[in-house]
C-alpha cells in the first residue's frame, strides 16, 4: 500500500502558518513551541501521565472556550520528543480547518482528498500536524543560513551533518534529516527500520536523489542487509535504474530503531 502523501500546495500553506506564527514572535534557535502555546490565552498546556501509544492530544472546552493541550510526562525524559509533541498539538491548533473541528467536537480530518477513509483522514490529518512542527522548529530561513554556513565549510551531505542540524534545532535526527532532504541540492536519503512488530520499513529521499534513481518515499525497502554500503539493489525491492547505484552508508542503531543515511558514490 502507498504512502499517503500531502499535496505539494498543502506543504507550502502549512509551511507559510508556520512561519506567520514564528513572525509575529522573537523565537530565537531553538525555538521554545511550550513559550508559544504559553503565550495564547485560549490556550492552557497540561503535562500528565497518558497510555504509551499515545505522546500528546488536544481538547476544546465548550463551557471555557479554551483549548487544552495535554502532553504525556513520560514524553519529557527526551527534550527532542517533548519539544515535537507539543508543537505537533499546536499545529492542531494553530492550522484553521483543524480547529474548527475541535471546536465542533470532532478530530481533526483531511479534506483534500475526496473519498479518503475515516481512519486516513485523521493519519493525513496528523501528517499536517507532524509538517507544522517541522517547520515550526527548523524554520525555512534559518535552515538556510545553517547549510549555507555548512557549505562555505566545505561541508557535504551525511550522517554527521544532519545530527549536527539536529542538534542546533533541538530536535529529532529524523525530523532533522527530513527538513535537510527537502531542503538540500545532494543526491540523498534516509532508510527508517522501525523497532517492533508489524511497523514496515521507509524511505525519505532528496529530490536529486529521486531523480537519479527513480526512487521515491513509496519504494519498498528490503529487510536491513546487516552492513553497510553495495549496491542500490541491496536496499530497495524495485531499482528501475540499478546501474551506477554504488551507495555508502551510514547507520545507527538506537531504541527506537535503525537510520541508515544513503548517498550514492
Amino acid at each position: 500500500m502507498k504512502r499517503l502523501e500531502l499535496p505539494a500546495n498543502r506543504i507550502e500553506v502549512i509551511q507559510g502558518l508556520a512561519a506567520d506564527v514564528l513572525g509575529t514572535r522573537n523565537c530565537g534557535i531553538p525555538v521554545n513551541p511550550k513559550r508559544i502555546g504559553e503565550d495564547e490565552e485560549d490556550l492552557r498546556l497540561h503535562f500528565e501521565f497518558l497510555s504509551d501509544d499515545l505522546d500528546g492530544c488536544i481538547e476544546y472546552d465548550r463551557d471555557t472556550g479554551k483549548f487544552h493541550v495535554v502532553i504525556n510526562s513520560a514524553a519529557t525524559k527526551s527534550v527532542t520528543r517533548e519539544r515535537f509533541t507539543i508543537a505537533h498539538e499546536l499545529g492542531h491548533y494553530f492550522i484553521p480547518e483543524h480547529r474548527r473541528d475541535l471546536v465542533v467536537g470532532k478530530l481533526p480530518h483531511f479534506r483534500l482528498i475526496p473519498g479518503l477513509k475515516p481512519d486516513h483522514a485523521e493519519a493525513l490529518a496528523d501528517r499536517e500536524a507532524d509538517c507544522f512542527a517541522s517547520h515550526l522548529l527548523v524554520p525555512e530561513s534559518e535552515l538556510k543560513l545553517k547549510l549555507n554556513e555548512f557549505t562555505t565549510a566545505g561541508r557535504t551531505a551525511s550522517y554527521g551533518l544532519v545530527a549536527d542540524l539536529a542538534d542546533y534545532f533541538q530536535v529529532s535526527f529524523i525530523c532533522a534529516a527530513g527538513r535537510f532532504l527537502s531542503a538540500t541540492d545532494e543526491a540523498c536519503a534516509i532508510a527508517v527500520y522501525p523497532n517492533g512488530k508489524g511497523r514496515v520499513p521507509y524511505v525519505e529521499v532528496s529530490v536529486a536523489f529521486k531523480t537519479r534513481f527513480n526512487v521515491s518515499r513509496n519504494s519498498q525497502l528490503k529487510p536491513f542487509p546487516g552492513d553497510c554500503g553495495g549496491s542500490l539493489e541491496r536496499w530497495f525491492k524495485d531499482v528501475p535504474n540499478p546501474r551506477d547505484s554504488e551507495i555508502w552508508a551510514t547507520a545507527n542503531h538506537g531504541r527506537f530503531g535503525t537510520i541508515v543515511f544513503l548517498k550514492p558514490y
